[in-house]
């Protein structure tokens, strides 16, 4: 009696925990739309990773992807034995890097990878997915122009204004600096005319979101009276810069235009010979 007494007892307990012994694993709940765009890239950086065969350049963009991946968390996969009651999702036409190779891949992936750094919830996640569309705009340049193309380079857009006090002091160095060099090579008898239209063009935007953002006159003007120019190069201005977008971006009001403005600063540092690394801005 005390037998049955003591197994009804138990029955009872696991009855009122809810416990199911022969219930399968509960199902992953619907994923956030973060989580997709993290899982839509860490797809591809794992895609790409692996199309390095062939030269030394497909290498080293497969390299890179490989960092990216790693940044992202890599795939996650609910169930990684493939016993769960759902099953993983495969990578989809937008994730396979196809016949056309990796720049055909980079060309077409690039539209979506801009639109999730703009869509991102988590400012984090915007920030290092920006870092990874600057990296494979680089890497797409770069394919581009070994296999006989010459793409040109983007414009920074016009409309770019940020209240961020580092970015415009960051923006106002690199005119500065730029306009050291220009002296310099002037001084030195060299063609000097593109480093003083670049460093008009920042100057002009510096000057501009000081005034848009009231810091004129006042002690918020987070200007410096005077940046050193040191052994500093065009690329090497040009690559802070874009270091100092994609930093800003996770925060930026117009992220899309920060973007453009990283990848056109960036794109700009690689052609002079500048090394822009899987994650510029991140590390």
């Amino acid at each position: 009696m005390r037998t049955l007494v003591s197994l009804l007892l138990v029955a009872l307990a696991l009855s009122g925990c809810g416990l199911r012994v022969d219930a399968p694993d509960p199902t992953p709940s619907a994923a956030s739309q973060d989580e997709v765009l993290r899982q839509r890239e860490a797809l591809r950086a794992a895609e790409l990773a692996t199309a390095g065969a062939g030269t030394e350049l497909l290498e080293d963009v497969a390299a890179r992807a490989a960092v990216q991946g790693a940044a992202l968390g890599g795939v996650w996969r609910a169930w990684p034995d493939g016993d769960g009651p759902t099953p993983t999702t495969d990578p989809t036409s937008d994730v396979v890097v196809g016949e056309g190779g990796a720049l055909a891949w980079l060309r077409a992936t690039r539209p979506s990878l801009r639109d999730a750094v703009v869509a991102a919830d988590d400012p984090d996640l915007a920030t290092l997915l920006a870092a990874i569309a600057v990296a494979r705009a680089v890497d797409e340049d770069l394919l581009a122009l070994a296999a006989g193309e010459d793409p040109r380079l983007p414009d920074v857009p016009e409309d770019l204004v940020t209240g961020d006090p580092a970015v415009v002091r960051a923006i106002d160095g690199a005119a500065h600096v730029l306009e050291g060099l220009a002296a310099r090579a002037s001084a030195a008898g060299e063609d000097h005319a593109d480093l003083a239209r670049r460093a008009e063009l920042w100057r002009t935007l510096a000057d501009r979101m000081v005034s848009a953002n009231g810091w004129e006159g006042t002690a918020a003007d987070p200007r410096e009276a005077f940046y050193e120019v040191g052994s500093a190069s065009t690329a090497s201005v040009e690559n802070d810069l874009a270091v100092a977008f994609v930093t800003a971006i996770g925060g930026a009001a117009d992220r899309q235009a920060m973007l453009e403005a990283a990848v056109a600063c960036a794109l700009a540092a690689s052609r002079q010979g500048a090394e822009i690394g899987p994650l510029p801005g991140v590390r």
